[in-house]
């Protein structure tokens, strides 16, 4: 069984910094501008930033932009990125869930699940909604990029192989219908799948507990926000939200 504190440890540069995942910051940042019609200089929160791909091209395009992630490997690397290039960028290592600045954000960003459903509990997931309400201005929007629910507990078990810019990452699902958690293991190389093999002796297995929309729309409603929309991410085709494997959920102070 999966330690429920895994996340501690489970995050580092050499295993995350060149999967095929984050292959596509830029095209995915402009989709998240033109959603948000964000104005010049807004100010963003950027939550469980990880090593900092979203945080940076966003400062490269004008924004300022605090990070917040607990692995100090992926901070001090954001970091040294931004002054290498002179962003107006800070990275700050802290728990999201007990993360709170001076100032208020127009947007706060909970990208590829921004830890959501990676803590020890729903409490402890509650307290991500929380942290986001502390930084959000009146008028800001929040941003939560998750895993849809539907979708993983209909398609699993399956297989598949993601390569973007010669990178290749196999990643294999489970669903634990009882705990309602999606089990994922996989790893980045060139070699060729086998399509035969067991799913959970491919690599560290994760467990993230994926809510549905009605369970985020609730968790949202504690913490004082209200959800507004509910989108398909980053879908090159036209898409049913609840059709699309990750979800783009929308939601502003009440």
């Amino acid at each position: 069984m999966q330690n429920s504190n895994w996340y501690k440890n489970h995050w580092s540069l050499k295993k995350h910094l060149n999967a095929a995942w984050t292959k596509n910051t830029e095209h995915q940042v402009t989709v998240l501008e033109n959603m948000l019609q964000l104005k010049p200089n807004a100010n963003i929160l950027d939550l469980a930033c990880g090593f900092g791909r979203h945080s940076l091209e966003f400062s490269r395009r004008g924004y300022r932009v605090t990070g917040v992630d607990l692995c100090r490997e992926f901070v001090d690397f954001a970091s040294q990125q931004a002054k290498q290039e002179r962003l107006e960028a800070s990275f700050i290592r802290s728990d999201v869930r007990n993360f709170n600045s001076n100032e208020k954000f127009d947007i706060v960003l909970s990208l590829f699940d921004g830890a959501i459903g990676y803590l020890e509990s729903q409490f402890e997931d509650q307290k991500i909604f929380n942290t986001v309400k502390r930084n959000l201005k009146q008028d800001g929007v929040h941003l939560a990029h998750i895993l849809n629910q539907k979708f993983y507990s209909k398609k699993c078990p399956f297989h598949e192989e993601v390569s973007v810019c010669g990178s290749t990452t196999y990643n294999f699902y489970l669903w634990d219908e009882v705990n309602n958690t999606l089990i994922h293991s996989g790893y980045t190389e060139k070699k060729k799948l086998n399509s035969q093999v067991d799913p959970s002796l491919q690599g560290e297995a994760s467990h993230y507990r994926l809510y549905s929309v009605n369970e985020i729309s609730k968790m949202l409603d504690v913490a004082g926000l209200e959800l507004t929309k509910v989108k398909p991410a980053f879908c090159k085709n036209s898409v049913h939200a609840l059709q699309s494997p990750e979800l783009i959920i929308l939601s502003k102070v009440k």
